[in-house]
């Protein structure tokens, strides 16, 4: 068997990987998976939060649902989509959605969508007197809904304090 030299040998080496890039360009482009819910799903889960919405039966409610409750509750206060619950952080909220759920409720969804219908009836009105005053200001953020615990802290204050007074 003939001694292959270097020069040759890399030659050959260099032909088999332009053989393969040749390969590879003719080849049809995969793409990755999306990540996080597709359009239908996400479609799918408002239909369904609509409908424990509107019986007001939240017992099969998933963390998914409570995130379509809170896109739903953002446009009806602020007028406007929450557009950054797309893909991976529609994923995070529902998993923060759950985290919050299983840690402060007792994994029970519907004292949670109790929660959720305080923060809204307290942002709601908030946004209206930001509105009647011409004040310009924040808004209640996947995060703060289900993340950090600061309006769930005040939500715990005013039950408290309604407690206290008797109602």
């Amino acid at each position: 068997m003939a001694r292959q030299r270097k020069i040759d040998k890399a030659r050959d080496e260099n032909e088999a990987a332009a053989k393969a890039v040749a390969s590879l360009v003719g080849a049809p482009r995969t793409y990755r998976k999306q990540a996080g819910p597709t359009v239908r799903k996400v479609e799918k889960m408002v239909v369904e939060m609509n409908a424990m919405r509107t019986s007001g039966d939240w017992s099969e409610a998933r963390p998914a649902h409570l995130v379509a409750l809170y896109v739903w509750a953002h446009e009806q206060v602020y007028g406007v989509p929450a557009a950054e619950l797309v893909g991976l952080n529609w994923l995070a909220a529902a998993s923060a959605s759950a985290k919050l759920v299983r840690d402060e409720f007792d994994n029970d969804p519907s004292i949670a969508v109790e929660f959720m219908r305080w923060t809204w009836k307290r942002e709601k009105s908030r946004e209206q007197w930001r509105r009647d005053n011409g004040k310009d200001g924040g808004r209640l953020t996947w995060r703060a809904q289900f993340q950090q615990r600061y309006v769930l802290t005040d939500y715990r204050i005013d039950q408290a304090r309604k407690a206290r007074r008797g109602g």
